[in-house]
């Protein structure tokens, strides 16, 4: 059997986010409930690595991961999917609601950083807070998701 978490960060490896998100897509179009993903990367993680060595790089990473866990809730899915890119599915979350928690896991991410003692004391930098957000609309009779860009949290009209 193939693992489903990174052992690096105790969250969803890609392979569990996606078996996850296919079963929330369906759930979602069944019920016609949203779905929201958000989409988060690590920037500047080579720097990391070059300057301060992969163990700082690592440090970095379980700490944007414990950041995410902590804003998770029970129904929602944290996952490293690549070397520095995270995502989160909210099952059940609008697009106001994704916008929210894009801005608290961006705030968390901040406080963070600058909480951390590791060698980056100035702290890292988190895709302009989120990367990317989507809320996944309901369409009658349509197999496929229709995914709408929203503004990323922190960043208006982007």
């Amino acid at each position: 059997m193939l693992s489903e978490t990174d052992v690096l960060t105790g969250l969803a490896n890609a392979r569990g986010l996606f078996e996850r998100l296919e079963a929330e897509l369906a759930r979602s179009r069944r019920y016609h409930e949203p779905l929201a993903l958000l989409l988060v990367d690590l920037d500047g993680l080579k720097r990391i690595n070059d300057r301060h060595g992969h163990h700082a790089g690592y440090e970095a990473i379980r700490s944007l991961a414990a950041v995410i866990r902590f804003q998770l809730r029970e129904s929602d899915v944290g996952a490293r999917w690549g070397g520095d890119e995270f995502a989160v599915l909210a099952p059940n979350t609008s697009e106001h609601d994704a916008v929210a928690l894009a801005a608290r896991e961006g705030r968390g991410a901040g406080r963070g950083a600058r909480s951390w003692r590791g060698p980056l004391r100035g702290g890292w930098p988190v895709g302009e807070k989120f990367a990317g957000l989507r809320e996944i609309p309901q369409r009658a009779g349509s197999d496929a998701p229709d995914a709408r860009a929203a503004p990323a949290a922190g960043r208006p009209g982007a």
